[in-house]
């Protein structure tokens, strides 16, 4: 795909350009993209979580996804909207999605998509797959369309707005050993106790290596880790909040 320019104007925002229309799409798509990462925070994110890391992996990721944009061939006529797929955090044997938010935008979000139209680059945005359907895409892409006086009509052919899946794979991000802002042990984000019991009954106390002395309020088992120990989701009341953590009946003592 021979991707010629960008005519969003959000972009001079981030960018700090006055003429996007006439630069070279590549150093301003991959900057727009990583403008936005470096703007991002996480929203319920775990804690220790090591966001330069995360930052760095989400980049690369859609930097591979978008050197594969380059070379598909989208045709004329009809308005694509591409989705580059939702980020997800992988905790040893977990996942969880990975919303994050934009400083100066009023939402969160869960992924990115772009619009291609003519085989060029229209804009680069990100939305909610937990809010906005793909009704709302139509619609904005509409609103898009209109502004920009894009006319999907030909003499011989009605274009279309289409959707396309082909980059929408979830962009899963492994943190199990290098996601934490400390240390391996914590990136597993199993601190476990060096007098560990089989099953964590509610109103047991604990004394935790790193957050101190607290009174178990609630349990569930979990599966079991990559060796087969027994895993536990435990809530856990501290002297200065409750915190859930993913516990192991393996004897070990997490590293601080």
């Amino acid at each position: 795909m021979n991707i010629s320019k960008i005519i969003n104007e959000a972009f001079k925002s981030f960018l700090n350009e006055e003429q996007l229309e006439e630069a070279a799409i590549n150093p301003l798509v991959y900057t727009q993209i990583d403008n936005m990462i470096n703007k991002m925070t996480f929203v319920d994110a775990p804690e220790n979580l090591n966001e330069n890391f995360v930052k760095k992996e989400m980049k690369d990721k859609m930097h591979f996804k978008l050197n594969k944009i380059q070379h598909k061939e989208f045709g004329y006529n009809n308005f694509h909207i591409v989705k580059l797929g939702s980020f997800a955090l992988k905790q040893g044997e977990g996942v969880r999605p990975l919303i994050f938010h934009i400083e100066g935008q009023p939402n969160n979000a869960s992924y990115f998509y772009l619009y291609v139209w003519n085989e060029k680059v229209k804009i680069i945005y990100y939305a909610s797959s937990f809010y906005e359907n793909d009704t709302i895409l139509i619609k904005n892409a509409n609103e898009f369309i209109k502004g920009q006086h894009i006319n999907l009509i030909t003499k011989t052919e009605q274009g279309k707005i289409l959707f396309n899946s082909e980059f929408n794979s979830i962009n899963e991000i492994d943190t199990t050993n290098y996601g934490s802002s400390n240390t391996v042990a914590a990136t597993k984000m199993t601190p476990v106790l060096a007098k560990s019991k089989s099953k964590y009954a509610v109103g047991q106390p604990l004394n935790h290596p790193k957050f101190g002395k607290g009174t178990i309020t609630a349990t569930k088992q979990n599966g079991v880790d990559a060796e087969g120990n027994k895993q536990y989701k435990v809530t856990i009341a501290f002297p200065d909040k409750e915190r859930t953590l993913l516990m192991t009946t393996k004897k070990k003592v997490a590293v601080s």
